[in-house]
């Protein structure tokens, strides 16, 4: 039975980082769930991010969603990917210090990104360490036009140095709810998840000439939407995987009108539950592991 962790209020406690005085937060976050699997490669251009449409899930209009926290960030995956020796895709080893190095953004900026990336830590058994002077397993970069992406887990390994691994777009005026949605997608996919409306489980009826005029129109080409957005993954293609859940960090906004069977998923910015339980199943900490709990009535 995997961990669980109750934690309905948040606790705060300093946490000295190469060059930081971090608050290290671990709220209660609520809505993830997650895929490991293998792609092609998929390095192309990025769509920027907009943010000024308008949700009208009772027509049939071409109005996008409002997309504060709809990621539509890109998988990029190396040639080779994961194989039969790896049992665990993309996993980093259980345990693991993967040291991280920032190329750019403002001292604000990294101090959140590092905030709300130890969300993870809370759950998974790995560590991360942010260091501007020691070799580094990921490297994030903040370009806005190249849109938020992220290279799968340990296929970050397959990029040289100096060269990002992860890149994410955001900005000083970035509200705190779509900082935090993108910042916990994005390592999401550093620690080997996959987007969760490609699970083999998803079972999404789309309205496929929808997706494909609203992507279309943010510079997205139909083999594009088909790989990042439409594709569910067959069950050879991964290697583990939960029940779907929509309210997983990992899936993006989905309007009403994008689909057939009504299915819809809300604007996520927090971890679910599944995600939780999943993450701390692929990186679980030791059986004896004290964990401090915040409670409340």
């Amino acid at each position: 039975m995997p961990h669980t962790y109750s934690d309905p209020h948040s606790f705060v406690d300093t946490h000295e980082e190469e060059g930081f005085d971090v608050a290290r937060d671990s709220s209660g976050d609520e809505s993830l769930a997650l895929d490991i699997c293998t792609e092609v490669p998929s390095r192309t251009e990025f769509p920027t991010r907009e943010t000024s449409d308008v949700d009208d899930a009772s027509t049939d209009s071409d109005a996008a969603p409002e997309n504060t926290v709809g990621f539509r960030c890109i998988l990029v995956m190396a040639a080779a990917g994961s194989g039969d020796r790896n049992p665990r895709g993309l996993m980093w080893d259980v345990g693991r210090e993967i040291r991280i190095r920032f190329l750019g953004g403002s001292y604000a900026i990294r101090r959140d990104v590092i905030r709300y990336a130890r969300m993870w830590e809370t759950h998974a058994n790995i560590k991360f360490r942010f260091s501007p002077t020691l070799p580094s397993h990921i490297r994030i970069s903040f370009i806005q036009e190249n849109g938020s992406h992220s290279f799968v887990g340990t296929d970050a390994l397959t990029v040289p140095e100096p060269h990002p691994t992860m890149n994410l777009a955001v900005t000083s005026l970035t509200s705190p709810t779509e900082f935090r949605g993108t910042v916990l997608h994005e390592f999401g996919h550093a620690l080997g998840c996959h987007h969760e409306h490609g699970s083999p489980d998803a079972r999404i009826e789309w309205r496929t000439e929808r997706v494909y005029r609203w992507y279309g129109k943010r510079g997205w080409d139909k083999d594009k939407v088909d790989e990042q957005v439409l594709r569910p993954r067959a069950h050879s293609e991964v290697t583990q995987f939960s029940l779907f859940d929509r309210r997983s960090i990992m899936t993006y906004y989905i309007p009403p009108h994008f689909t057939r069977n009504g299915l819809s998923v809300p604007r996520i910015s927090r971890l679910s539950n599944t995600d939780k339980q999943f993450i701390g199943r692929m990186y679980p900490y030791p059986p004896d592991r004290q964990v401090r709990v915040a409670w409340c009535l």
